[in-house]
């Protein structure tokens, strides 16, 4: 894993690990995964309500991202 080089090799302090958006129990295993290698975690959150902030998010990010398929998209815009 790139962070683990990082701390290691080039005296890494922080890093954010972007992305993430794992149930509590994945939490649980990545921090566990971190703290063998005394690395210590902290997972930050939001919580968006704001229809117009989700809409958008949906379209700039969501949709143009390669990881979407059409199949995909379909399904996020139906549940939108």
């Amino acid at each position: 894993m790139d962070l683990y080089h990082f701390f290691d090799n080039e005296k890494g302090q922080v890093a954010i690990y972007d992305a993430v958006n794992p149930l509590a129990e994945g939490r649980r295993q990545l921090a566990k995964e971190f703290a063998k290698l005394d690395i210590q975690t902290i997972f930050i959150e939001s919580y968006v309500d704001d229809e117009s902030i989700i809409e958008e998010n949906v379209r700039s990010v969501k949709i143009s991202s390669p990881d979407v398929s059409d199949k995909t998209f379909l399904t996020v815009a139906i549940l939108c």
